[in-house]
């Protein structure tokens, strides 16, 4: 089961312009705590990617693992109905 949108995608990209923002603004004030506090808002973007990435991944062999096995059912029905 393929996602056909990735989760977490609107959260991410406010996230990013959040993160790109307190950053920003921390280096323009010359701020190096509020430079570190768009970093770490950025870094759980990155996180927040990369679990939508591993879900996907678990999704899509879950489901390929469905249809390996509803294709070896239907086979081992076909079998059975040419043997009687």
């Amino acid at each position: 089961m393929a996602l056909s949108e990735p989760q977490f995608l609107e959260w991410r990209i406010r996230i990013f312009g959040v993160g790109a923002i307190i950053g920003l603004f921390g280096m323009f004030a010359k701020l190096d705590w509020m430079v570190s506090a768009g970093i770490v808002v950025l870094a759980i973007g990155v996180i927040l990617g990369l679990v939508n990435k591993r879900r996907s991944v678990t999704l899509d062999a879950d489901a390929a693992a469905d249809d390996a096995s509803a294709d070896d059912a239907a086979d081992s029905d076909e079998r059975t109905r040419s043997s009687q």
